[in-house]
């Protein structure tokens, strides 16, 4: 039973990445297109339904902080706390009809417990067009939905740090259900996706606070 839940655990995180990757790529063809329409939530009244019934929700387990340390980048400029010394991936993604490509780049962090924490950060050639910064967000948004399969349960646009920023609540279901909770947000050319990965049962809104608020760009 360990080895399948480690199996699921593994399909998930290859999930995610191909969802930030391919929604990454996806802000470039996007520009290009007509604008996509926007994102459209489940009506008000299903919605907090929704949220209110697991039981889950209701009792939140205590939050484990005891190994979170602040981890910094020196070439992706930007520091964080994670519960786990995160892996590192990087790849170069083309580009149609543009020379140089984009640069991908993927953080993880992942608990005993399965709670994986996520930075991804995009990269690209100053030939795209970055005018439109919250139909950017959304159609990344709206791409990573498409590419994981996922139901979109709530997103809302914020500030952070400065910068336009769009949140969201994504739900993945299968033999297990699984959310994404996270933030989007661009700083010229390049697009910064947080996120976490979680079930009802591993939830915990302080832990998920601590990394997002902890995340600072480095000057």
């Amino acid at each position: 039973m360990h080895k399948q839940g480690q199996s699921l655990i593994g399909i998930i995180i290859v999930l995610v990445i191909v969802g930030l990757i391919v929604g990454g790529l996806y802000l470039y063809l996007s520009s290009q297109m007509p604008e996509m329409p926007e994102i459209t939530e489940k009506p008000a009244k299903e919605k907090e339904i929704e949220e209110k019934t697991p039981e889950e929700k209701i009792i939140e387990p205590p939050a484990d902080t005891s190994q979170w340390e602040e981890f910094s980048s020196v070439t992706e400029r930007f520091k964080v706390l994670f519960p786990t010394y995160p892996n590192r991936e990087i790849e170069e993604m083309k580009i149609p009809n543009i020379k140089s490509p984009a640069k991908n780049i993927y953080y993880s962090s992942e608990r005993s417990d399965g709670v994986i924490y996520v930075v991804n950060i995009t990269i690209y050639p100053p030939e795209i067009d970055i005018s439109k910064t919250e139909a950017n967000l959304e159609n990344a948004l709206n791409e990573q939905l498409a590419s994981m399969r996922g139901e979109l349960i709530s997103s809302s646009f914020t500030n952070f740090h400065g910068y336009r920023a769009l949140d969201f609540l994504v739900q993945i279901s299968g033999a297990k259900t699984y959310y994404i909770k996270g933030r989007i947000f661009m700083v010229k050319y390049t697009l910064y996706k947080l996120g976490m990965l979680y079930t009802n049962q591993n939830y915990s809104e302080s832990d998920y606070n601590r990394f997002i608020n902890s995340f600072q760009l480095i000057k």
